[in-house]
């Protein structure tokens, strides 16, 4: 159970990380959010009621198809939960070295003005539900095809899915905030300035998770390690972010 619930809380971070650290995320928050709806006529609520549907039941129909199609592997239980450790413990590793290669292809934004504000939705949803539509920012995102394909059943493959869903659609609930220009002024700079240490965090997360299943241990020790490797990167992190913008010198 506890395993199942790391496992979940991995496919839910590399969600959050792949709407944050893509120019799909940054772009939805700032052309999808009540001030431009309002101004195109429409309400915002139905265009992010059907994203927020499509994005999950997408991302849970391909959790259950490939955990369906694991299912059916000569895989045992143990050697499953290796590989997926595994996958998760390098997948966060080499996303401190840069991205991984991935597809340029982005949402449409012309989308925006040709089409009902519940067809935007649905579509933007099930294009970032299906993980790899658009840009893939980080390695964390490919280790989610093994995770859904070893989960072990439908089911369990449909639940990782829509923690996966969840995430991506977290990442992006900032642009329920936006109802006058000042927040939508403030977004770019709070995004690029976030983006870093989201990114940073999300990695060293995913990694500590896989080592905690690979080795088995889920002790105070282990995960005391974890939050201070989180900790420590956030800070470094931070403080590259600020050097970078002249603030401070970091020799």
């Amino acid at each position: 159970m506890t395993l199942a619930i790391l496992t979940a809380l991995a496919a839910a971070i590399i969600g959050l990380r792949a709407s944050w650290s893509s120019p799909c995320g940054e772009s939805i928050v700032t052309t999808v959010h009540p001030l431009a709806e309002d101004a195109r006529g429409r309400s915002w609520a139905p265009t992010a009621l059907t994203f927020t549907l499509a994005t999950i039941i997408t991302a849970s129909v391909l959790g259950a198809a490939l955990g369906g199609v694991g299912s059916l592997l000569p895989i045992s239980e143990d050697v499953s939960l290796f590989i997926v450790a595994g996958f998760l413990l390098t997948g966060g590793a080499l996303d401190l070295l840069g991205r991984p290669p991935s597809t340029t292809r982005q949402l449409n934004e012309n989308w925006l003005t040709t089409y009902r504000g519940w067809v935007i939705g649905a579509g933007y949803g099930a294009q970032l539900g299906s993980g790899f539509a658009t840009v893939v920012p980080s390695w964390t995102g490919y280790a989610l095809v093994p995770m859904l394909l070893l989960s072990g059943d439908v089911l369990s493959g449909a639940a990782l899915g829509i923690a996966f869903g969840l995430g991506r659609v977290l990442a992006v609930a900032p642009a329920a905030l936006i109802r006058d220009r000042s927040a939508l002024l403030a977004v770019p700079d709070r995004w690029v300035g976030a983006e870093p240490v989201i990114a940073m965090v999300t990695s060293v997360a995913v990694a500590v998770i896989g080592l905690i299943a690979l080795t088995g241990s889920f002790s105070l020790p282990a995960v005391g390690l974890g939050v201070i490797a989180i900790v420590v990167a956030s800070v470094v992190v931070g403080l590259r972010s600020r050097a970078n913008r002249g603030d401070v010198v970091v020799s």
